[in-house]
């Protein structure tokens, strides 16, 4: 904030302030990695980030990462558009309990 004073030649004074914001050179860019997929197991799955923006206009780098599921190899986690064949889903095992039931 700014103030002013001034000042006439009878001495009389009057004061006015402003403010200064320096906006932030670029906003944060707005990331969108696509539409999520349902794909049966050995599809090519594409991944495809190329709906992100920067208010510059200026998307500097990309890096896919995987964070939950069957690991997979991502053809390049550094593009805009990366792949990978999607893995046979993980075969549950399920326990089951007979009760035994007997004389006494």
């Amino acid at each position: 904030m700014f103030e002013l004073t001034v000042t006439d030649a009878a001495g009389l004074r009057s004061r006015a302030a402003t403010l200064v914001t320096v906006k932030a050179e670029s906003d944060p860019p707005v990331v969108c990695a696509g539409a999520n997929q349902t794909v049966e197991p050995g599809a090519v799955v594409t991944l495809d980030g190329s709906n992100s923006t920067d208010d510059s206009g200026n998307v500097a780098s990309f890096h896919w990462t995987q964070v939950s599921g069957t690991p997979v190899m991502l053809a390049n986690p550094a593009a805009v558009k990366t792949s990978f064949i999607a893995p046979k889903p993980a075969v549950q095992k399920r326990r089951t309990r007979v009760p035994a039931y007997g004389n006494g």
